[in-house]
């Protein structure tokens, strides 16, 4: 019996010392100091960690402590990384720090990676994901509509010809930016629901059933849409509040009201967002189509009536 138990105990340190040394080699491919990463190269390493945290790999906790007890008399044996702060707190800053390296910026393989990283989690991790690019396009939406509510109109010979270039030519690189983050949603989505490919089974990179139902309906995921469909939600709740704000201002207020909220929305602004509506309207549908390859000219979907609902508030000001 004491054999037997030996034996087990040798043969999990042996496993987790082969699948750690494993991880070193792989995370020095996925350096943060790098350029670009390989996202194979963190799905492998994350599938390390996976076998890593599986019980036939993890080492029995009288290891640990035999371990720890002894490296005082024995530095050396730190380099085994099988020492409880490996165990507690190494290797869990090595998922955290995938997991942020596999969003940026999303591929095919972020969804698998995090699915891989942490099963529990994994929901959660893909509605943070999608939040926080609907989060980013909405800063650059805010920005554009700050930086137009400090200009004035007359304050050049054009008549403030020049003044609506400079809130248009914001508003366009900032709805192309929206675009570009709703294309990051659009390959996430569509990395879980791709099949395996040839080269994926050859790295044994198979494919794992179910993800974008799992990250739809799974605990603390995204209430039952897709990524792009969240994606589109939160973006379009965030610009109907951030143009009502940027129009308050044309709405007939007493003189002294209208006089401190023109300190947060602009008259001229607004008088530019409503002459200028249809193109407004056009920067929206291009942003909303233009972020997947596979819709017919003159689509409009559910995202596209959304967002341009968004944007309603700056026709009906008056």
């Amino acid at each position: 019996m004491n054999l037997h138990s030996t034996i087990v105990i040798l043969r999990g340190a042996t496993r987790y010392l082969h699948l750690s040394r494993r991880l070193a080699l792989q995370i020095a491919e996925t350096s943060p100091q790098k350029t670009t990463v390989d996202p194979h190269a963190l799905l492998r390493a994350a599938n390390t960690i996976d076998e890593l945290s599986t019980p036939s790999s993890f080492p029995p906790p009288n290891v640990i402590l035999i371990v720890d007890s002894q490296l005082l008399e024995t530095p050396q044996l730190s380099s085994l990384h099988v020492t409880q702060t490996h165990v507690n707190t190494t290797l869990p800053q090595t998922i955290q720090r995938l997991q942020h390296q596999a969003s940026k910026p999303p591929t095919l393989l972020m969804g698998r990676i995090l699915y891989t990283l942490s099963r529990q989690t994994f929901p959660a991790q893909i509605r943070m994901s999608v939040t926080a690019s609907a989060g980013t396009a909405l800063l650059v939406i805010q920005r554009a509509l700050s930086s137009g509510s400090m200009v004035r109109g007359g304050q050049t010979r054009t008549g403030g010809i020049d003044e609506a270039r400079i809130i248009w030519t914001g508003l366009e690189r900032a709805f192309k930016d929206v675009q570009k983050e709703a294309k990051g949603v659009v390959v996430l989505e569509r990395g879980l629901v791709s099949p395996t490919s040839d080269e994926n089974e050859e790295k044994g990179e198979g494919e794992v059933l179910g993800l974008l139902e799992l990250a739809k309906d799974g605990k603390d995921g995204l209430d039952g849409v897709g990524p792009s469909a969240w994606f589109w939600r939160e973006v379009a709740a965030g610009m109907d509040k951030r143009f009502r704000e940027a129009c308050r201002c044309m709405t007939p207020l007493p003189p002294f009201e209208c006089w401190v909220v023109d300190f947060l929305a602009s008259a001229f602004l607004a008088r530019t967002l409503k002459t200028g509506f249809p193109r407004l309207q056009s920067m929206v549908r291009e942003a909303v189509v233009g972020s997947t390859e596979d819709v017919r000219e003159g689509y409009v979907g559910p995202e596209v009536v959304l967002m341009l609902q968004s944007i309603a508030s700056v026709q009906q000001s008056r």
